[in-house]
C-alpha cells in the first residue's frame, strides 16, 4: 500500500487541523495540514521553507487531497536524511 512508503511520516490532530509531520516527535517539522472546512470537506496547506502554512486552495475530501499531496506536491512528503 502507498502508506508503507511514508512510513517516516505521521500524523498528528489538533482541534479542527490534521497536521503531517516528520523528524523527531521532539522536535517535529510540520510538512503539510488539513484543516476541515465542512463535516465532510478539509482545506490543504503546505509549510513554507520558513515554517509559516500557506493556504494551496484545494478543497475536498482528505483522502483525495492526501493523494493530491503525493501526486502533486510529493517533495513535502520526502524523508530528511
Amino acid at each position: 500500500m502507498w502508506l508503507q512508503a511514508l512510513s517516516h511520516l505521521r500524523a498528528r490532530k489538533y482541534g479542527q487541523m490534521v497536521f503531517i509531520e516528520l523528524g523527531p516527535e521532539a522536535d517535529p517539522i510540520g510538512d503539510a495540514r488539513l484543516r476541515r472546512d465542512t463535516v465532510h470537506f478539509w482545506t490543504l496547506e503546505i509549510a513554507t521553507h520558513t515554517g509559516r502554512w500557506e493556504k494551496t486552495g484545494f478543497r475536498g475530501l482528505w483522502q483525495d487531497l492526501l493523494k493530491l499531496l503525493m501526486a502533486d506536491f510529493p517533495w513535502t512528503l520526502a524523508p530528511i536524511e
